[in-house]
């Protein structure tokens, strides 16, 4: 696509998400391969505005590290391919020690043949040019987060005057430590009478254990996501899911607890609880409990939102694990090891959907603990294409068997979570947006495999690691007038018809690995007013 900020049909604009922890860790082949598929993918666009939302800047250890991420800036503006971006800035709060820190960070790069392109300063409440002069216009105050930082981070004034950022306060982690997670605002305009745009970076909170997240659905993280969200909806200004949705429990709202012995999920004699965002819920972990929702903060960090909001981040968004991993007969067997976890393992029926297929017996063709290697991926054996696999019903679908415990997440055909689009027949259980943000956001088809999680230790390879179930995390929504702005609008009075090319949302290094998220992208045309 070439620069088109001169043209009728508005600036086109490629808008990325992707989480950068293990770009931090001892990865070798990942940090290669993530900056050359940036820079290629932003050399095949040729997009006028590029915005990068970046999660986990600084890896696990992000305090040791945080420092890294100026070189991998360095080395991605020096490549080839993004020399004719002049204008660049990378906004990260790297003060680890602060009780703010989020490891979020948004990098921008503008076209040297875009006109126009402002950025909004909260502080002035006006936009300004984004120019060299004013990127770099705080960097010689002696604010800058850094002595060593890259040449496009800008300093803390500029960051404190351009973006509105904030860690979710500590009353949304009632199980766990404080986590580091959050959002970052930025407000864009392209023309004095062109399109204005949020661009909200978020990072929602994540499953911390297996078998607590298929207890009940909505799950206990679920709840805690649909919290934060809403949280971030109501700070930039715009309409949050209505209060029934957002701690929505129901008939399938049950959960069976299991114990050691014959107890187990669905299992006779298994105790049961609701898990409310205020329960005690006995698991087959243990007792979970949540602690009654503090009021949200409703105060809004911006006075008005732009016309189009766009919030792309990793929001953690999760499979329905109690939904898929039910099954009419009960075919669940539950044991305890030697240190007193439990693993499941659970029958889950012909991966076709057609209801009726039985393979072997439930703890048959299972993954077991030798069946992994140190990375957590399914060993080959236990995928073998066989007789046992196939579904006796419809003599067509194979069998999907699962191994569950806490951190551990194994089926036995892990390449049927991985297809994309609709060959992906895991898809119908991805509701958690859908079920409480339709009515507020919008969301592109999802025509992809799923972005979590991948081996960080085989590049080139996808290759799903079983500590999860894989999941379509990393997400690009928007509010409607986005939508409809993205999805063809009139050119400019007086102007030829020009078509705008229709919008791409799709995965950045599908099948090479940077790591054990894979970068979103979604590439539009904005149309003009």
């Amino acid at each position: 696509m070439a620069s088109s900020a001169a043209s009728a049909v508005g600036p086109s604009v490629a808008l990325i998400t992707t989480n950068v922890g293990s770009l931090f860790e001892d990865a070798g082949d990942i940090l290669t391969n993530w900056i050359t598929c940036m820079a290629e993918t932003i050399n095949e666009l040729k997009p006028d505005f590029v915005a990068i939302h970046m999660q986990e800047v600084g890896g696990k250890h992000y305090k040791d590290n945080i420092g890294q991420i100026s070189g991998v800036l360095d080395q991605l503006a020096a490549r080839a391919e993004l020399q004719e971006y002049g204008r660049a800035a990378f906004l990260c709060d790297k003060r680890t020690g602060s009780s703010q820190f989020t490891a979020l960070g948004s990098l921008f790069f503008v076209h040297d043949a875009a006109r126009e392109v402002s950025w909004w300063d909260f502080e002035r409440e006006v936009y300004v040019p984004f120019d060299k002069a004013a990127v770099s216009g705080g960097n010689d105050d002696g604010e800058t987060f850094t002595s060593s930082q890259s040449s496009i981070e800008v300093s803390e004034a500029v960051c404190r005057a351009h973006w509105r950022h904030q860690k979710f306060p500590a009353h949304f982690f009632p199980q766990y430590s404080w986590s580091r997670k959050g959002y970052l605002l930025t407000r864009w305009r392209f023309g004095g009478d062109g399109p204005t745009i949020d661009l909200t970076n978020v990072h929602l909170f994540h499953d911390e254990d297996n078998l607590i997240a298929m207890q009940a659905s909505p799950s206990l993280y679920t709840v805690n996501r649909k919290r934060a969200l809403n949280h971030v909806l109501r700070a930039v200004g715009l309409a949050a899911a209505a209060a029934d949705e957002e701690d929505d429990t129901g008939a399938d709202d049950v959960v069976g607890g299991g114990g050691g012995g014959g107890g187990g999920v669905g299992g006779d004699g298994a105790a049961t609880a609701t898990a409310t965002a205020t329960a005690s819920t006995t698991t087959t972990t243990g007792t979970v409990t949540t602690a009654a929702p503090a009021p949200l903060l409703n105060e809004a960090v911006v006075s008005a939102p732009a016309d189009n909001c766009f919030l792309f981040g990793d929001f953690n968004f999760r499979l329905n694990l109690k939904k898929l991993l039910s099954q009419p007969d009960g075919s669940i067997s539950s044991r305890r090891d030697r240190a007193g976890n439990s693993t499941l393992n659970i029958y889950q029926g012909c991966v076709r959907g057609c209801g009726r297929g039985r393979g072997a017996g439930p703890s048959e063709g299972v993954p077991s603990e030798a069946g992994a290697d140190e990375t957590g991926d399914a060993d080959a054996d236990a995928c073998a294409d066989d007789e046992r696999d196939r579904c006796k019903a419809c003599g067509v679908g194979r069998i999907q068997r699962v191994r569950v415990e806490a951190k551990k997440f194994l089926p036995s055909r892990p390449e049927e979570f991985l297809a994309g689009g609709a060959d992906n027949v895991f898809l119908q259980y991805d509701g958690e947006f859908a079920k409480s943000f339709a009515r507020q956001l919008r969301e592109l088809p999802i025509a992809f495999p799923p972005t979590y999680p991948y081996s960080e230790g085989k590049p080139g390879d996808q290759i799903f690691i079983g500590k999860r179930c894989p999941g379509w995390c990393d997400r690009i929504i928007m509010n409607p007038a986005a939508l409809a702005v993205i999805s063809g609008g009139q050119p400019q009075c007086g102007a030829a018809a020009a078509p705008s090319p229709p919008p791409v949302y799709r995965l950045i290094a599908e099948g090479l690995c940077v790591g054990d998220h894979k970068p979103v992208l979604l590439s539009a045309t904005l149309a003009r007013k």
